[in-house]
């Protein structure tokens, strides 16, 4: 479904990620890991078109999608929830979900049912500003806005960075049923735990480069990960 090619990109002239490589199948979660400054955010950033891609490949279902903006990239399928400021603070929950929806139209209703599915502590607030949340439900409505584009892919940067542990493991259980419904998932996740034990495979990303990749299971065999992150 995604495929990046020797990937270079960064942030004006910077350059931040050298030569990656990375392929994600449809119907997998894949996880990208790796210790602060890395390099993730900025992977994510650009598949989605935000940072500068200096040379190399990244295509979508067999369509190069370099050079194309955001929005363009979120029609084509791509949904993309960043780790900050990913909700509009005061405007409503359903508001949100609203935005989530704007290049579309059709009927939306239908989807805002089966994001309440999913996420009925979001659907109980959903009147209330979204500044009023708890760190957990503010994460939930980032998530279930971008679900609102229909994405077929969907970049997750960190969603339970700052959350309590409970919140967490709650939110992981949702990307397990987002999977569920027909979505792939790219998910970049500190905790590598958490990360393994939801994904399929996973990228390990240190100094802007993919150091190891492999099978989720692999990677949580005793020491493995630890000797990528710290060169143990």
């Amino acid at each position: 479904m995604l495929k990046l090619g020797n990937v270079f990109s960064g942030y004006g002239k910077m350059e931040v990620l050298h030569g990656i490589d990375l392929e994600v199948e449809k119907g997998e979660i894949v996880s990208v890991l790796g210790p602060n400054g890395a390099g993730k955010s900025t992977l994510l950033n650009t598949i989605f078109g935000i940072a500068n891609i200096l040379r190399g490949s990244i295509t979508f279902n067999g369509r190069s999608i370099v050079g194309l903006k955001p929005n363009q990239i979120t029609r084509i399928g791509i949904g993309y929830t960043p780790q900050i400021s990913n909700v509009f603070p005061s405007m409503t929950v359903l508001e949100n979900l609203e935005i989530g929806a704007y290049h579309r139209r059709d009927d939306i209703r239908g989807d805002l049912e089966e994001v309440f599915q999913l996420f009925p502590e979001i659907e109980r607030r959903k009147h209330n500003l979204a500044k009023t949340l708890s760190g957990g439900e503010r994460q939930m409505l980032a998530v279930a806005r971008a679900l609102m584009a229909k994405p077929k892919l969907l970049l997750l940067d960190e969603p339970t960075a700052g959350l309590a542990p409970k919140a967490a493991s709650l939110l992981m259980k949702k990307i397990l049923e987002i999977r569920e419904r027909g979505i792939t998932v790219l998910l970049v996740e500190q905790n590598v735990k958490r990360a393994l034990d939801v994904s399929d495979r996973a990228y390990v990303l240190v100094g802007g480069r993919i150091v190891h990749s492999g099978s989720s299971e692999e990677l949580k065999k005793e020491g493995r990960f630890e000797r990528f992150f710290f060169g143990r």
